[in-house]
């Protein structure tokens, strides 16, 4: 198992003593500077382990507020070839970009997050295959859907692409096997409550369904991130 944080919520030298893994989010705003890249992985211990969000290039539409951190204009004349994993040489380059950070920083996972607004359309489908044929890897592909997909979409698309089902294990479970990828998002069931610390029993709880796979990769994103993935490291036993 392997427990993290989404960003460095702290220093780099405390976040390097105290955890083993990190969901890197700066690679979806922008493009990570390869000499920051390889920064981050010189400084980082032995066996330390790096995820990297997806450009929000390939999945964000640029009308997403998300954008204000993006070196895309929301009036661009090219806003119509980014996002949605439209089949577009804009799309291409910013997987590139993505892939040039996870082969800096030797990561074993890329994960896709797509907004609510990418909904399970025909046109969207088709697009996502297409793009995820292009997009093989020897990483762990993982990806977050927002509400709205039906289970056997998901099932569908994770089956046929080799995709892991990111989810919020407090709000419903994968439709993955073997291995976990999870975002702790904030108060169960899943609320997405960012002030939030997790109890000692919840925690017990996530311990619990991680064992019921064969590799779990954890990462918390809420106030008391940093403080919870320690905790949680410590409940459960992880080594290293």
């Amino acid at each position: 198992m392997f427990v993290g944080t989404c960003g460095f919520p702290k220093s780099k030298t405390e976040f390097f003593g105290k955890l083993q893994a990190v969901e890197v989010q700066d690679s979806f705003y922008k493009h990570v500077d390869p000499a920051i890249a390889k920064r981050w992985r010189r400084d980082s211990p032995k066996g330390f382990l790096f995820s990297v969000k997806a450009s929000q290039l390939i999945t964000h539409d640029p009308s997403s507020p998300t954008y204000r951190k993006s070196d895309i204009a929301p009036d661009s004349k090219l806003a119509a070839m980014y996002g949605s994993f439209k089949p577009t040489r804009e799309v291409v380059a910013a997987w590139r970009k993505t892939e040039e950070t996870c082969r800096i920083l030797d990561a074993r996972a890329v994960l896709f997050q797509t907004p609510a607004s990418f909904e399970p359309t025909a046109e969207n489908i088709e697009n996502v295959g297409k793009f995820l044929q292009r997009a093989e890897t020897k990483m762990i592909r993982a990806w977050e859907p927002r509400d709205g997909w039906p289970r056997e979409y998901i099932e569908e698309i994770c089956s046929r692409h080799k995709l892991v089902h990111c989810v919020d294990p407090f709000a419903g479970e994968p439709v993955t096997t073997k291995v976990a990828y999870f975002h702790l998002h904030g108060k169960p069931p899943g609320g997405r409550n960012y002030y939030y610390t997790y109890s000692d029993q919840e925690l017990a709880r996530l311990r619990d369904t991680c064992a019921g796979f064969d590799e779990a990769y954890v990462f918390f994103n809420n106030i008391s991130m940093f403080e919870d993935a320690v905790r949680f490291r410590g409940l459960a036993g992880v080594q290293g």
